[in-house]
């Protein structure tokens, strides 16, 4: 089974401050297996059950990440949660924390119809 691991920042309408991040927005962006990430395309949905899907899109290369609500504080990834975070590939290669990755997703703050926050996860490659 192969590995993967991404780490990254995330802001989904805007950045609050100048890190070492490039200004982008919205965005979510960081490192995936060592290559540098900016989605071009960002979604986020608010779930019927309360729940946040955020999508990032570049290119052929896709980040989701599920959290179980809409809320500031730290969500865990892994162990079947309901927390997850998934990278695809081309729609071909699809790593997700499922049952067996692990990481985190933190929502620092949420203004309105913004929310700032972090993420970092280690996946599976999905195999059927």
């Amino acid at each position: 089974m192969k590995n993967f691991f991404l780490f990254a920042i995330l802001s989904v309408l805007m950045w609050s401050c100048e890190d070492d991040i490039e200004r982008n927005t919205p965005s979510i962006q960081g490192e995936v297996n060592k290559e540098f990430f900016r989605a071009t395309d960002v979604k986020a949905n608010l779930n019927q059950d309360g729940s946040v899907t955020i999508t990032g899109v570049q290119d052929i290369r896709e980040i989701v990440l599920a959290v179980e609500e809409l809320k500031e504080g730290v969500y865990t990834l892994g162990n079947g949660d309901l927390n997850q975070a998934v990278f695809k590939y081309a729609d071909t290669l699809v790593y997700g924390t499922g049952s067996t990755g692990f990481g985190s997703i933190e929502i620092s703050r949420i203004t309105g119809a913004t929310l700032w926050g972090s993420f970092y996860f280690d996946a599976q490659l999905n195999e059927e």
